[in-house]
């Protein structure tokens, strides 16, 4: 039988997909866009907060860090039986080494402290409120509908109209978009024991370079025979300030406790989001 799950950020890329395979399972989710309702009917048995502020930093005290406040207080006040936080591999700062849950973390940015507020907030709220809350920390999530601005829909738009591309230096580990709701379900069904307090990163477990990606990319273009191939600039710079040369997931917490580990290969992630673009922009 489905749960009630109250779904924060389900109008974002992953919330969007979080709330299209708790529905395909069974669930009925309670969709919250910005704040709370005044009145939700029924107890929810679950709580996952996909919400984030990741560019406007006079908001992210509001969404990253009072929200989180809130959806705690919620939880303890409905007794919940599960809260799953939707945290970010940038929590743990710009470090070249293997990122694993148990590590100091050395945020350098807004975005990176609010979001490791939160997580602390969640993971000393589980034991000085007993409540069964976890974070789900993934890494670089890609897929369909995946945010304009980012590097595989930006790869795509200038595959499509022969614009030159500026590739920078830098690395991330890549993760399918249905890896991580895999991810997602997995801390929801897990017992209270396995998951109280607990952080889980996840990954592929690999760091791929921007220059990986754009040959991995022209090669899942060439085997998709759309005829066409990016041209770009090599610039020798980081993106930005904090970007690293090593961005890995240490997954092995996620595959030890719970069994998980991610199905899709690069290449073949490439290639669904592909078709994905191909087909909607194709019909649009």
């Amino acid at each position: 039988m489905g749960k009630t799950i109250l779904l924060c950020g389900a109008s974002g890329f992953i919330g969007g997909h979080v709330k299209a395979r708790l529905e395909s399972l069974g669930h009925e989710v309670v969709s919250l866009r910005r704040g709370l309702p005044a009145a939700i009917e029924g107890r929810p048995e679950a709580i996952i907060n996909c919400a984030a502020e990741l560019v406007d930093e006079s908001k992210m005290i509001e969404s990253n860090v009072e929200l989180v406040h809130t959806l705690i207080d919620l939880a303890v006040k409905w007794h919940i039986d599960k809260v799953i936080q939707v945290g970010s591999s940038s929590e743990y700062g710009p470090t070249n080494e293997i990122r694993r849950e148990d590590m100091t973390c050395v945020p350098s940015t807004a975005y990176e402290r609010t979001k490791l507020t939160a997580t602390e907030w969640v993971c000393a709220s589980a034991w000085t409120k007993d409540i069964d809350a976890c974070v789900a920390r993934p890494f670089s999530v890609y897929g369909p509908n995946e945010t304009p601005r980012k590097l595989i829909p930006q790869l795509w738009d200038h595959l499509m109209d022969g614009r030159t591309f500026e590739l920078h230096d830098g690395s991330h580990d890549f993760i399918y978009i249905d890896d991580f709701v895999d991810g997602i379900i997995a801390l929801l069904d897990a017992p209270r024991e396995v998951t109280k307090g607990e952080i889980f990163n996840f990954g592929s477990g690999r760091s791929t370079s921007n220059h990986e990606v754009l040959a991995a990319f022209q090669e899942a273009a060439n085997e998709m025979k759309l005829g066409c191939s990016i041209t770009y600039h090599l610039n020798p710079k980081p993106f930005r300030p904090y970007d690293v040369i090593n961005w890995q997931a240490d997954i092995s917490k996620a595959a030890c406790v719970l069994g998980w580990r991610p199905k899709v290969t690069f290449k073949d992630g490439l290639k669904r989001y592909m078709d994905w673009r191909w087909f909607t922009e194709d019909l649009g």
